[in-house]
């Protein structure tokens, strides 16, 4: 204990505000201070001195009992037991002055390489007496440091071992800032309410824990290193101002698992703002299960972010799918056809395309002339194998188990919602120039022709060589099977789509595999908010109830965003598109607020702004495009503003190409000032879809001049990034709506409504 003393003061006493220096006296013991005097120097600076006493009563500072540990490689790579540091009071009961129930703080050194890490159970004081942990690593020069885990237990009845946290359930600050090796909290029990968790040294971090405490506000922070959080919330933690919940994550690659079930209403979350989720660079995954209303802030990395109210009490549906490809054991199908049961069908740069949820992904199917190009059931799991795990979405959505010796795959989708499955085998057709058009390929080579012809006759698509002889008959013969390609082998008759130089979906229909949308009422309904950051290829899974609102915010210039579940209800494909004529948008939103930024002022001759307030979003078309107003065009209509600019390609669209296309007469156009509009710019979004690939969109925030409206009044155009939903945000039934664009009149009427807001 510290004990601090009555203090002298001497200051300047004056009705002028003049600089002074007090003189501060303390002791550190108990005995009062009390007879003072000041004696001035004779060679004292002219000044004034005036003196002033201040007296104060001792007080008591009572710090903290901690103990200092080391440990050193515990539990020989194996699990250890458990670290157990008490006081000599054993009933819990302040009682007895010169005894303590426990020790508070642990400081806590961990020494060694990495190849001596220490693992424990659990790390308790008595009484539950632990508040602080502070872990820290030795000093070393080869930037090698040893790991620490502490498990958790579970119960144990044949051991008569209880239950427990991995340090018990009062620890409410943990610091492992510098601390530089890999840390394991809760590998086999979860940490309990820990309220302060900060681990920035730089090392792995594995980090599982509960939240149920209330009125407390708890945060969670790691560094550079590879990260696991995994968090369970109860709603009654978060209910009430004071509570809360963070997490961010710095550099490298991260996942953050966090859900939230129950015990807190959907307009407290909304009110309070209070579940917050940031990830640093690195190719990171984020996972809000539940009802969490959360502010997800996705870093510099090509992330993965998903939203599934799966689990939730009342939630139906929400299953996963599966597709079969091939048979396990036994001939199979692929090739049957042509008489030959089982022995597949002659392939020469066959594509396959596999599509997911509205996104693709074409590879060639490997033959080989030692084989003769004939491909079987084999070849072509390998190629649905490649076309997924090949694919920045098509990985993240989807597993593959691949039967032994790849006579059989089955591909299962790894996030909820209705989704489809579709499966495109196309053989061009062989030319022998000067081409090739599309859906055909130039072959001449005689060693390349005599292995096909080889082929035909080895798979039964030709009886002999009688229709063989000359390199144009090889190329008729195979011809006759070419085009798209169902299960068996066999040809559709139907040719290569030239929008987009792939076939029609013959080989597998689209199917959902049994996968189902979540439903629920209103108590099961998720309205997260994501902002997915600058990665090259962040992917979005919105949450497939068709009551939830999830929000996809845009704050700034991005990469790429692929974002699934946009959409409600089924699909019904066309062949000339991979989306749909009549699915449903939904309700899910976009918030282009950041940039959307026009204001109105109805007040007179007022200086200020006080009753400024912003003007709402609408969508409206590019021919008349002004204040917070939001449009859709294609591609292949903006191309076609101004042939004398050539043919612009998608891809590399720029903004100040749109702006040029957009200032030719008679084509889009630019609206004057809204109604009491502040300033003479307006502030839009033009979402130009790619018609080579429906529901990709590029983004750009662009400006016109209220004082030129018209066909030649825009002034800026910058590319923000690309969105793709998968579908088409336009056609049939799936107008994107004012209801799906946050700061529109419908969407804040929605939201007021769902959240109680309403007088």
């Amino acid at each position: 204990m510290r004990y601090s003393q009555s203090r002298l003061l001497a200051s300047k006493q004056a009705t002028l505000q003049v600089p002074y220096f007090p003189i501060i006296i303390s002791n550190d013991g108990p005995e009062p201070l009390t007879g003072v005097s000041i004696d001035t120097a004779e060679d004292a600076s002219d000044t004034d001195l005036n003196n002033s006493f201040s007296t104060f009563d001792p007080t008591t500072e009572i710090t903290p009992i901690s103990v200092d540990v080391e440990l050193h490689k515990v539990g020989q790579d194996g699990d250890g037991g458990n670290l157990i540091i008490g006081g000599k009071d054993q009933d819990s009961i302040d009682d007895d002055v010169d005894q303590n129930d426990g020790i508070e703080v642990f400081n806590i050194e961990v020494l060694g390489n990495e190849d001596r890490p220490s693992n424990l159970g659990y790390i308790t004081s008595t009484n539950g007496a632990l508040r602080t942990v502070n872990i820290d690593s030795e000093t070393r020069t080869d930037d090698s440091y040893a790991a620490l885990t502490v498990r958790g237990l579970l119960s144990n009845e044949l051991q008569g071992q209880s239950a427990s946290a991995p340090f018990g359930g009062t620890l409410t600050n943990l610091n492992a800032n510098t601390f530089f090796g890999d840390l394991y909290i809760g590998t086999v029990f979860a940490a309990q309410n820990i309220d302060t968790f900060s681990a920035t040294g730089g090392g792995d971090v594995f980090y599982n824990a509960e939240k149920d405490d209330n009125g407390v506000y708890t945060s969670t922070v790691t560094g550079a290193g590879s990260d696991t959080i995994i968090y369970d919330i109860d709603g009654d933690s978060v209910d009430t101002i004071g509570e809360g919940f963070m997490v961010s994550t710095g550099a490298n690659g991260d996942s953050i698992e966090v859900t939230l079930d129950s015990g807190v209403s959907q307009s407290t979350m909304y009110l309070l703002d209070n579940l917050d989720i940031s990830t640093g660079s690195g190719d990171d995954y984020v996972f809000v299960g539940g009802i969490a209303n959360v502010d997800v802030m996705a870093g510099s990395g090509s992330d993965f972010v998903e939203i599934d109210t799966a689990g939730v009490s009342g939630v139906t549906g929400g299953s996963t799918g599966t597709w079969e490809f091939g048979d396990i054991t036994g001939p199979q199908t692929f090739g049957d056809a042509f008489g030959l049961q089982g022995g597949g069908r002659v392939l020469y740069q066959a594509q396959l395309t596999a599509m997911f949820a509205g996104f693709e992904s074409t590879v060639t199917v490997e033959t080989t002339a030692a084989n003769n190009y004939v491909a079987t059931q084999i070849d072509i799991n390998n190629a649905i194998a490649d076309a997924i795990s090949n694919n920045p979405e098509l990985a993240r959505l989807l597993g593959i188990d691949m039967d032994e010796g790849a006579q059989g795959i089955d591909v299962n989708s790894l996030v909820r919602g209705e989704n489809h499955l579709a499966i495109s085998l196309y053989q061009p057709a062989l030319v022998a120039g000067p081409g090739p058009a599309t859906g055909e390929v130039v072959v001449t080579s005689d060693s390349v022709l005599n292995a096909i012809a080889q082929g035909l006759i080895d798979t039964e698509q030709q009886v002999d060589s009688t229709n063989l002889d000359s390199a144009g008959d090889i190329r008729a013969a195979f011809n006759g099977d070419a085009g798209s390609i169902v299960a068996d082998g066999t040809g559709s008759g139907a040719v290569m789509l030239g929008t987009n130089e792939r076939g029609v979906y013959d080989y597998q229909n689209p199917i959902t595999g049994g996968s189902t949308d979540i439903a629920g009422g209103p108590s099961t309904r998720n309205y997260s908010e994501i902002d997915m950051g600058t990665g090259t290829n962040d992917l979005l899974v919105l949450d497939s109830n068709d009551e939830s609102a999830n929000t996809l915010v845009i704050s700034d210039t991005f990469g790429k965003v692929s974002v699934v579940n946009f959409f409600d209800g089924a699909f019904t494909y066309d062949a000339n598109s991979v989306g749909s004529d009549y699915a449903d948008v939904g309700v899910h939103r976009l918030d282009f607020t950041a940039f959307l930024t026009n204001t109105s002022d109805s007040s007179a001759n007022t200086p200020n702004d006080l009753s400024e307030v912003r003007i709402d979003t609408t969508l409206d078309a590019v021919t008349d495009l002004g204040a917070n107003e939001v449009a859709i065009i294609n591609f292949a209509t903006v191309d076609n503003y101004d042939s004398t600019l050539g043919d612009q390609n998608f891809s590399s669209l720029t903004g100040s190409q749109l702006l040029s296309l957009f200032n030719e007469a008679g084509d889009a156009a630019s609206e004057g000032a809204k109604t009491d509009q502040v300033g003479d710019t307006n502030q839009s979004i033009v979402l130009v879809e790619n018609n080579l690939n429906s529901g990709e969109y590029k983004v750009f925030s662009v400006q016109s001049d209220v004082d030129n409206a018209g066909t030649d009044g825009f002034t800026g155009a910058t590319l923000l990034g690309t969105i793709d939903f998968g579908y088409s945000l336009e056609g049939g039934n799936t107008e994107l709506g004012n209801i799906n664009l946050t700061g529109s009149a419908e969407s804040t009427t929605d939201f007021e409504d769902i959240f109680g807001l309403t007088p």
